[in-house]
């Protein structure tokens, strides 16, 4: 049985990327917990109950270079609102509205790192947002 996943994040500049997903909110530690993620190469980025694995490239045995992640959240445009604060250099883009019905926007780290994040569209907000036709669909 499956319990969890955690994406494996890699960057040529590991301190670089450690401190970056400090400055998004991340408790990052390396494993074990007394030795410093810059003299371990590899770490462990925990928010709420997201845990992503952050290498060193160099010292990985991951070959991928970009990596993918989708964190479910409750509110991306708050999400969006904290990152943007932080200032980090990575590409940050504001949430969006889908067809799909989540609200989606994406950070991609200096190493190429993609996270995806999104949260339900409102209900009632979607209606109101609704084209005509599309509120005589719903109203069936």
């Amino acid at each position: 049985m499956i319990k969890n996943i955690s994406p494996i994040f890699t960057a040529v500049d590991f301190a670089a990327l450690v401190d970056e997903y400090r400055r998004l909110g991340f408790d990052v530690n390396a494993n074990p917990s007394s030795v410093s993620p810059d003299d371990y190469g590899y770490a462990f980025a925990r928010r709420d109950e997201a845990c992503l694995h952050l290498a060193e490239l160099s010292r990985s045995k991951v070959h991928v270079v970009n990596t993918a992640a989708y964190f479910f959240v409750e509110d991306a445009d708050a999400l969006y609102d904290e990152w943007r604060s932080a200032n980090v250099p990575g590409e940050l883009s504001e949430p969006e509205d889908t067809e799909y019905g989540v609200r989606e926007g994406t950070y991609v780290d200096q190493g190429g790192n993609i996270i995806r994040f999104g949260s339900a569209i409102d209900e009632e907000r979607a209606r109101q947002e609704a084209s005509p036709m599309e509120k005589d669909a719903v109203a069936g």
